[in-house]
């Protein structure tokens, strides 16, 4: 990979019976992609039994199902060439359900299963040229999560975390957890048991506290 990355990244909102035209646009204005970054998400942050339906089928349209289009548009060309790099921008709340996240946790949880599959499925067939990196972000302070105050550590800033991506494509990372420390939490989950885990969330990290303060905007997160 050249020293410089200029990634088209597209919106991942798109539903099966219109992304064929506008991916060709896509192609079309600036070629074929090499670089695919799977970034766009929806929360709404409910509890489940308050999730409109509508609410929870808009949120796996954009949070997952849109990966499948779009991989399935570029992926053809990256075989072909053996070359290529996905990016799939999943969540720390895909390794960990969070409260008021029953759409939400379950499609990042989605994009992980997603990606390491293909991943499998590439490398099984030899395409050991097309790179792939699963990045799980912790909360990012642009607003989707407007009112959320976490107690463990603080919102990450986006250009720390765009940053933070570019250098993991760069050096073909297949794992990226933002930041580091989470890491190295999360395995607790599988270690511990699952009452003590439970305890140290709703107790001492209180997240759904922290979770119950936030403050919805727009339309589209609520379907």
């Amino acid at each position: 990979m050249g020293s410089t990355i200029a990634p088209v990244i597209l919106s991942t909102s798109l539903i099966e019976k219109k992304y064929t035209e506008r991916l060709r646009q896509t192609i079309s204005e600036v070629g074929h992609v090499d670089i695919l970054v799977n970034n766009a998400a929806i929360v709404c942050c409910r509890p489940f039994w308050d999730l409109p339906d509508r609410v929870i089928q808009n949120t796996y349209n954009v949070n997952i199902i849109g990966h499948y289009w779009t991989v399935k548009a570029f992926l053809p060309y990256m075989m072909h060439r053996n070359n290529g790099h996905i990016v799939t921008i999943s969540s720390v709340t895909g390794m960990l359900g969070t409260y008021g996240c029953a759409d939400y946790s379950a499609t990042k949880y989605a994009c992980i299963g997603f990606h390491e599959s293909l991943f499998t499925d590439l490398k099984a067939h030899g395409y050991h040229g097309i790179q792939m990196t699963l990045v799980c972000p912790y909360y990012i302070n642009t607003g989707m999560f407007n009112g959320v105050r976490p107690r463990l550590v603080p919102m990450l800033e986006p250009q720390y975390v765009a940053d933070k991506i570019v250098d993991a494509v760069r050096k073909n990372e297949v794992w990226c957890v933002l930041p580091n420390s989470i890491r190295l939490l999360t395995p607790l989950k599988c270690l511990l048991p699952a009452k003590v885990c439970w305890e140290l969330m709703s107790r001492v990290i209180r997240g759904p506290d922290s979770m119950m303060m936030f403050e919805r905007r727009g339309c589209l997160a609520t379907g």
